[in-house]
């Protein structure tokens, strides 16, 4: 038998069901929802500010840059930002700054960060050697008078104490290629400016080779990074919030075919015909009569080539397209974006694709995204949740986590997307997969073999064509996009192009 004392703590407990009981009015419900946005709009305001800048010359920077932010956002009030758009005078009063930037060429930073590296240098430069000398001797002295005291700080650190970005922390994940010579020399190239002008490290400089786990060595570094941050500022977070933050941070990534649709567009269809090669290169290339393009010999000659027609159709044969629309019909691609209201609730809104303009799904895959690069880990993992037989659906899986057997297999292999699919014949990618996850086809660069005095009105380009057999020769034959397409091109043919001229450190004087 219970005890009166627990027969009067159950009638405590017992919720009131009695009929007389008063119910909550439509407003006391809208003032709590009000009063409960308020809160979070605050706490989020006092969050600590983590500024995240890029610089990329494929889009992977920045896609690893909106990963990282997505991370933070579990206890930070993180904005990514491209170098070229962040003014480097606003560096003094942030609190945190990770940076993510990749290595072009033979140690060169990516066009969207020269203008960044160079204002670094000229604010290390401003410093002078004389405002060190004087900093010297003011931290001697300082350190004299403080002996006696149990703690003393040293002279170098004084001497950051007084350089213009020691308020700041900071830390860097370089991207690169260790088949060049100068690999991540502009991640190191920033690890170092930054500690050159008093910012404190949090993490020691992270490295992703494009050859070899790249994706990994990301993930690792931004959840060595993210919890490194949080002890920093003093963000407590039990093991369970920093593990759901991981999940959520990879949850976050996952691709979910309700957040994308395809609207059919006016694309003007009658401006080309199906027996046009728009995108096509002679390495004898003819200038503008207007002789407003510039070069010198050993500038870089950008071109932007096309994808083979036969690999495109085999991709298009395997594709599922949404109702009522062909490979041949012009649409725009919407996402939609969801935001939290004033209210506190949830708004979606369908916004136009940042990436992509109005085109076809046949000219996506032939004009605008990389169908011949092996895919990344971390788009196999996309693609093994689209797979219908358990046997692809654990094949993708497994590639995307085991990273020896996933090089093994792209060194072996090689395959484009449309050997792919034929590996792993259950895959059903839609087109809105395809061109919200496939990445961009770069422009590829050349090297100028020509001097404008002996051919005015002419850029030259000296391209070898690149073929390979797969599997030690036992394989399927895989041609080079940029050289074989300009092996087999006709001649005056008009395509996309531009220059780009060698990075210059600015010196003083």
């Amino acid at each position: 038998m219970k005890s009166p004392e627990e027969e009067e703590e159950e009638e405590e407990e017992a919720p009131d069901t009695s009929p007389n009981r008063k119910k909550p009015k439509f407003r006391e419900i809208a003032r709590a929802v009000k009063l409960s946005a308020s809160l979070m709009n605050n706490a989020l305001t006092k969050r600590v500010c983590c500024t995240i800048l890029f610089a990329t010359e494929t889009g992977k920077s920045e896609n690893f840059a909106s990963q990282l932010a997505e991370l933070f956002k579990h206890a930070f009030n993180p904005r990514v930002i491209c170098m070229r758009d962040y003014d480097v005078n606003e560096l003094e009063h942030e609190a945190l700054v990770l940076i993510v930037g990749s290595t072009f060429g033979n140690g060169d930073p990516p066009d969207s960060g020269c203008e960044f590296a160079n204002d670094l240098n000229e604010m290390q430069s401003s410093i002078g050697p004389e405002r060190v000398k004087s900093e010297k001797r003011l931290n001697e002295r300082r350190t004299q008078t403080v002996m006696h005291q149990l703690h003393v700080p040293s002279a170098d650190h004084l001497d950051n104490c007084m350089l213009p970005l020691a308020n700041v922390k900071f830390a860097v994940f370089g991207l690169g290629s260790r088949s060049y010579p100068n690999f991540c020399a502009f991640g190191k190239l920033m690890d170092r400016l930054f500690e050159g002008l008093g910012a404190e490290r949090l993490l020691a400089l992270g490295e992703g080779d494009e050859l070899c786990g790249q994706e990994n060595s990301f993930e690792e570094w931004s959840q060595q990074v993210y919890e490194t941050s949080c002890d920093t500022f003093c963000l407590v977070q039990s093991s369970t919030d920093r593990a759901a933050a991981k999940a959520r941070s990879v949850s976050d990534q996952k691709w979910t075919a309700k957040r994308y649709r395809l609207i059919p567009a006016d694309g003007g269809a009658s401006l080309c015909t199906s027996e046009d090669q728009r995108q096509t290169i002679l390495c004898r290339l003819s200038l503008p009569p207007s002789g407003a393009t510039e070069y010198s010999p050993g500038d870089h000659l950008a071109l932007f080539p096309q994808n083979p027609h036969d690999i495109v159709d085999a991709i298009l044969n395997k594709v599922v397209i949404d109702s009522g629309m062909t490979a041949d019909d012009w649409f725009r691609l919407e996402t939609l974006e969801e935001t939290q209201s004033a209210s506190g609730g949830i708004k979606q809104t369908w916004l136009d694709d940042k990436r992509l303009t109005t085109t076809t799904l046949r000219s996506a895959l032939t004009h605008l995204l990389d169908i011949t690069t092996p895919p990344a880990q971390s788009l196999l993992r996309q693609m093994a949740g689209l797979a219908t037989e358990q046997k692809d659906r654990e094949g993708l899986q497994h590639l995307a986590e085991a990273t020896a057997e996933y090089e093994d297999w792209k060194h072996e292999f090689h395959p484009n997307l449309a050997e792919v699919l034929a590996q792993f014949p259950s895959l059903q990618l839609t087109a809105t997969f395809l061109l919200t996850q496939l990445p961009l086809l770069l422009q590829r660069y050349y090297s100028i073999s020509c001097c404008p005095a002996a051919y005015p009105g002419e850029v030259h380009a000296t391209v070898a064509v690149i073929q390979f057999t797969t599997q030690d020769g036992k394989g399927e034959v895989h041609r080079g996009v940029s050289s074989s397409w300009l092996n087999e091109i006709a001649q005056q043919q008009i395509i996309p192009c531009y220059i780009r001229r060698p990075w210059v450190w600015k010196k003083d004087g």
